[in-house]
């Protein structure tokens, strides 16, 4: 398994077992890319940059700034990568980043939207399930459903009651202040649109039926 206290609780690696047929095929091209890719979260925090050279890696003074979804985001498919090579890293990394920004959750289990790597603050405290945040409560919930994993799904359940509690009003959803909770873009947006379908995979039907956006 991966290193206590470290990343991949219960790590496994996938290769043989799941694919005995499979010879390699771009699976070695995959590899390849997120080496590179891991390259971004070479930071203070373990939260990765936005943009990286794929030949170079990060540029000096590369911008420190990026978003809740940017750094949550990367969990599904690196953790299938390590599990298909066997080698935890890429794992490790993508779950480094999520315990790090969920530390910076405020009493409310809120977070930010836009946060800078460095430095490990925000930028934007007004968060919501839309742009700049949306995908990374998908990942936490389809995370513990892939591998199992009950800390993604802890995580999962308190950011959600936030959320329901914070930035939802009768069937719609809009952002609010980390802090307070306080609402502050009252629009109901495209990215928003996942909500229901993740809402039915959680098994809440009803407040899925319910979604008026």
């Amino acid at each position: 398994g991966g290193g206590e206290g470290g990343g991949s609780r219960g790590f496994r690696s996938m290769g043989k077992p799941f694919m005995p047929s499979y010879k390699g095929g771009i699976l070695r091209h995959a590899e390849d890319l997120g080496r590179r890719l891991l390259k971004a979260f070479d930071t203070p925090t373990g939260m990765p940059y936005a943009w990286v050279n794929l030949k170079t890696g990060v540029r000096p003074g590369e911008v420190t700034e990026t978003n809740v979804a940017a750094v949550g985001s990367f969990i599904l498919e690196f953790a299938m990568l390590s599990r298909l090579t066997g080698d935890p890293c890429f794992e490790d990394a993508a779950k480094n980043a999520i315990r790090t920004m969920w530390a910076l959750r405020s009493k409310l289990d809120l977070l930010g939207n836009t946060l800078d790597v460095v430095r490990g603050t925000w930028i934007n405290r007004s968060g919501g399930i839309g742009a700049g945040c949306d995908s990374f409560f998908e990942y936490l919930l389809k995370a513990y459903v892939m591998l199992g994993d009950e800390e993604y799904y802890l995580m999962f359940t308190d950011a959600y009651v936030g959320v329901m509690k914070h930035y939802h009003d009768d069937g719609w959803y809009h952002e609010a202040l980390m802090d307070t909770g306080a609402a502050t873009h009252i629009q109901a947006t495209s990215l928003q649109a996942f909500w229901p379908g993740m809402q039915v995979l959680l098994g809440d039907v009803e407040s899925a039926a319910c979604r008026r956006s």
